[in-house]
């Protein structure tokens, strides 16, 4: 008769204490898109004591004169008329706790975790702000110069800008913001003078955030955090911006605006940590 040893082995029930994981203490990567939209703004402060709303003017230009004038007489003198852009600063707050007990009792660093956590969701929450500005102040166009987004779309979005004497930046360039479902049209455009990636860029200079390359007067940046609307399911609109300079101020209030947070995974949000302990909301601490 055969001898059939007694089976001691990972799945056996009997050895309770040997079923047991290795606890990785270090939190995966976190899904995060790339913040584009703070940078496109024209950023402004406003100094402490002074109210809470900024208030920007331009003036309206004349019009030509294209009609002479009468020798020896007195014209009409012209009227100035300006055009307001006001702003007003709100606040925006998040927190987080731990027990004490919690922290006491962690085998990894609970604190760093959630910091980490509500630093993404300030960043978050700063391009999301800016952004939703840029979808309630601008005009939409939902038609396409193609079966689907191409050069020709950022030609015709530049042009039109350009069509009412929009500026573009101080590098001479405009800036459009795109979903990466949209950058594969894009970047298979070799015509001459079609899609310049960043990777053959010749000329020095800081890269924007989210910036894969340049095509029709743009720098194209890169982010998933574009407003999207559904037409017909399973069809959805993924919007694009072009803008010029002034496009759209940010504001803050001096000392305390938002950390400028580009990507999430290599930059971190400034995140207030406050130890616990007796208090008199808490008695126990």
């Amino acid at each position: 008769m055969a001898y059939t040893p007694t089976p001691n082995a990972t799945t056996s029930a009997t050895l309770r204490h040997q079923i047991s994981a290795y606890y990785r203490r270090q939190a995966l990567d976190t899904l995060t898109p790339i913040h584009v939209f703070y940078e496109l703004c024209e950023p402004d402060d406003i100094p402490k004591r002074n109210g809470k709303t900024i208030q920007w003017w331009r003036p309206t230009l004349f019009a030509a004169n294209t009609t002479a004038h009468a020798e020896g007489t007195v014209g009409t003198a012209l009227t100035v008329d300006t055009n307001i852009v006001t702003a007003t600063l709100q606040e925006y707050a998040d927190f987080v706790s731990a027990s004490s007990f919690l922290i006491d009792t962690e085998i990894d660093s609970t604190i760093t975790n959630y910091s980490r956590l509500l630093g993404m969701r300030a960043a978050l929450s700063v391009d999301t702000i800016t952004r939703t500005e840029f979808d309630a102040t601008t005009s939409t166009e939902l038609t396409s110069m193609g079966v689907s987004f191409s050069a020709s779309d950022i030609r015709a979005e530049v042009s039109r800008l350009k069509g009412v004497n929009v500026l573009a930046k101080d590098d001479g360039y405009f800036r459009t913001v795109i979903h990466p479902y949209l950058s594969f049209d894009l970047q298979s455009d070799n015509s001459t003078g079609g899609w310049r990636d960043v990777m053959k860029y010749t000329e020095p200079g800081r890269m924007l955030s989210g910036e894969i390359g340049r095509i029709g007067g743009a720098r194209v940046m890169e982010t998933t955090n574009v407003k999207i609307s559904t037409v017909a399911a399973p069809d959805a609109v993924y919007y694009s911006y072009t803008v010029g300079r002034g496009a759209v101020g940010a504001v803050a209030l001096a000392g305390s605006g938002p950390s400028r947070v580009r990507d999430p995974q290599k930059q971190m949000f400034k995140i207030n940590v406050v130890p616990g302990g007796p208090n008199p909301s808490d008695p126990e601490g």
